[in-house]
């Protein structure tokens, strides 16, 4: 006998068979499959790209309409999420930061629970830009404070996330200001020319981009 699935979602279905007016029931025996995106657009925005942004997911298993799909960017739920049709949901993005972030679809089946299927390293915030500093030259015992600007850098302060770099070697503290600027407490060093960096690190990805420095020698 051959039963033709309909449009559905859920695990651990139960199978029924009735001939005659007898049933035959087998527990748990089906589950449909679990979401699976195969593209993002775009695949990058910028790191403070919000609610008004729009990205559409396309893939396979998306359920149904009443289902209320839930899209992730790495561990952050999009503002809003919206079924388009079994094979596409839009996502509104929060800010974020990170290169290669997982992207996720999560259905709600009120019989066996949440289930969830994306595609991994899927996406990416735009990497940082360094336009300016605020200035070209420091003590070689550090401690001074520099100012980088430019874009990127983050909507909100990730901490650890986070870091300026001079010539290879960390801030002695890097503290966020804002999307566009960026406060270094610069380390000992000598050696005129040396480049100013900032390193963004979020899911095990980093980032780099140089512009020069002098620092007294």
């Amino acid at each position: 006998m051959v039963c033709g699935a309909q449009i559905s979602l859920g695990l651990q279905k139960t199978l029924v068979l009735e001939v005659a007016g007898i049933t035959g029931t087998f527990f748990l025996a089906f589950s449909y499959d679990t979401p699976v995106i195969t593209s993002t657009a775009p695949f990058n925005i910028p790191a403070s790209a919000g609610s008004l942004t729009v990205i559409t997911l396309q893939g396979t298993n998306f359920g149904s309409a009443d289902v209320s799909p839930s899209a992730y960017i790495g561990l952050t739920p999009c503002a809003s999420t919206k079924w388009i049709s079994t094979t596409t949901t839009t996502c509104n993005p929060t800010p974020g930061i990170g290169a290669q972030v997982d992207v996720n679809v999560l259905l709600q089946d009120t019989a066996a629970g949440q289930y969830v299927g994306g595609v991994h390293e899927g996406f990416t915030y735009d990497t940082p830009v360094i336009t300016m500093i605020s200035t070209h030259n420091g003590p070689t015992a550090g401690g001074s404070t520099l100012t980088l600007s430019g874009t990127n850098f983050g909507m909100y302060d990730a901490s650890a996330a986070q870091q300026a770099i001079i010539a290879g070697n960390y801030c002695n503290a890097t503290q966020w200001v804002s999307n566009t600027a960026i406060s270094c407490t610069v380390p000992p060093g000598v050696g005129v020319m040396r480049h100013v960096g900032m390193l963004v690190q979020k899911m095990s990805v980093q980032w780099l981009r140089c512009s020069p420095m002098m620092a007294q020698s």
